[in-house]
This record gives C-alpha cells, structure tokens and sequence, in this order.
C-alpha cells in the first residue's frame, strides 16, 4: 500500500505543472495556441521533475488544486520534497499527450514510463511503471494552471 502512495504521489508531482503565459510568442512575433502553451507547461513539468526543480513544477500548480486522493496544493508540495529526497533518480517518458481545449478549461490526457532509484533501499523500494493519467487545467488571466490530476 505504501509503494502505490509512492508512485501516485511521484506521478502528481510530475504531472502537476510553472504558469507560462505564452512568453515564447512575443520572441517568435507569432501568437501561441493554448493547446501550444499546455503542451509547453506539460514539457517543463518533466523537465523540473528529471532536474529535482520542485519549484519549477508547482509552479504550474493551482492554489485550488485539489485531486482524487484529497491532496490540495501544500499536500502536494510537502510530498514532492519527501519524494525528491527519497528518490535520488527518476526518470518520466511521455508519449504525445492528448489536449482537449474548453474555453478555459483543458484536459491532457498523458501515457508515461516512470522510474525512480531509492537514495535509501532498505526504506523504499524502486519504482518502474507505466500508465495513464488525466491532467485538468483551467486558465486564469491568460495563464494555464493544473487544477487536478487522475490516474487511470
């Protein structure tokens, strides 16, 4: 039981994202969809996990933010400093997720591998597994932000 707290919570830490507002168009002179700009925070969420950047994932997540297993935002928060200090390698493959624009509102549905090597082995063990998760946004002044997270 402990294990799947584990990999739940390293999965809502990695797919739980840095607010971008589309910066990359105003260097580009082009406007950026929000299906872009989603596709973008989703990148720089597995990039800040696979750098140990907790900053730079949460960044991505709502204050409201609120998932299936009831974790809020500082839930959330306190577990990825746990988990990044558990887990001293983790490693997160994406296929191309699936976007879904509403208005303001978005669901990403996400395939991944994930690993991740213990610093401490005797007190956990390694994580290696694939699957599904649903990723819901919303956008507040122009900003895409992780709302919840589901695992399928």
């Amino acid at each position: 039981m402990y294990r799947l707290s584990v990999i739940a919570g390293l999965l809502v830490v990695m797919l739980s994202g840095c607010p971008s507002d589309g910066g990359m168009a105003a260097i580009s002179g082009s406007r950026v969809s929000d299906e872009q700009q989603i596709a973008m925070i989703m990148d720089d969420v597995q990039l800040g996990i696979q750098r140990r950047q907790i900053y730079k994932v949460l960044a991505h997540v709502a204050r409201g933010y609120r998932d299936e297993a009831g974790r809020d935002y500082e839930a959330v928060r306190d577990r990825a400093g746990e988990l990044m200090k558990a887990y001293h390698k983790v490693d997160l493959t994406r296929a191309l997720p699936k976007i879904l624009v509403k208005g303001d509102q978005a669901r990403v549905v996400e395939t991944f591998g994930l690993s991740g090597e213990p610093a401490e082995s005797d007190k956990y063990l390694p994580v290696n597994m694939q699957g599904n998760a649903v990723v819901f946004l919303y956008k507040l002044n122009g900003v895409w932000l992780i709302t919840s997270v589901t695992l399928q």
